[in-house]
């Protein structure tokens, strides 16, 4: 009896050793996913800074900035042009 008692409670020691073990490795792992986490949060924050910048650089044109309207480009001088043409 008290040898079947010692066998159990070597198993259930193996057992708790192995599970500290995973959980060790596990934790391991939690720690690079974070720091994997981090990095790509700050990366989506860059780009969304980058974003917002062009599209408020897109969004300029010669009657909302002080560009000259040569750099308005052809599309906005045409849809100018046709509206004007339209009031007439």
């Amino acid at each position: 009896m008290k040898n079947e008692h010692n066998n159990v409670v070597r198993i259930m020691q193996n057992e708790i050793n192995e599970l500290k073990s995973e959980n060790e490795q596990l934790k391991k792992q939690l720690k690079e996913k974070d720091k994997e986490i981090n990095k790509l949060n700050k990366k989506i924050d860059d780009l969304e800074k980058k974003n917002t910048k062009l599209e408020n650089r897109l969004s300029k044109n010669s009657p909302n900035s002080s560009k000259p309207s040569s750099t308005d480009g052809l599309v906005p001088y045409l849809l100018e042009h046709l509206y004007l043409h339209l009031l007439k």
